[in-house]
């Protein structure tokens, strides 16, 4: 997709964005352990796909990145979308991504974008990330620099 599309369709979708990530934020940090906290959302427009992205953090240390991407596909002509868990070490942790692996993954259709957002669940989104929260990978590799949060390693 061209730039100038590409944009259109960011300017039109992510207020949604920022606004569904920052219920997510709201929802979750009350429901965090005590010695993780969840970053503001902020939107990210430095890179060949724009974001929206928050952090749970322990002191200085990601634990999980949560990254809302307009995606471009360069295969195909149009975006989807995506709210990807990253864990600590680039652990691959799921997320949101309709239509993921078919064809109609990627659409030209502003309202239809806008829709798929829209469907994101902000309380069940919480819910899977407390519950990526108790990944044994992701505790063991954070155990390993020091950060626990009442997870057996």
């Amino acid at each position: 997709m061209n730039v100038i599309e590409y944009r259109e369709i960011w300017n039109a979708v992510h207020p949604l964005m920022l606004t569904k990530m920052q219920n997510i934020t709201d929802i979750l940090r009350p429901q965090l352990p005590l010695n993780l906290h969840v970053t503001t959302p902020s939107v990210e427009e430095c890179c060949d796909e724009f974001k929206v992205a928050a952090d749970i953090k322990s002191g200085d240390i990601t634990v999980i990145a949560l990254d809302f991407t307009l995606m471009d596909s360069d295969e195909a002509d149009g975006v989807g979308i995506a709210l990807n868990l990253t864990g600590y070490n680039a652990l691959v942790l799921g997320g949101y991504a309709p239509y993921s692996y078919t064809k109609d993954v990627w659409t030209k259709d502003i309202e239809e974008v806008i829709a798929r957002v829209n469907n994101l669940g902000a309380e069940g989104m919480v819910s899977y990330i407390l519950d990526r929260l108790t990944n044994k990978t992701l505790t063991s590799e954070l155990y390993e620099v020091g950060v626990t949060w009442g997870i057996p390693k």
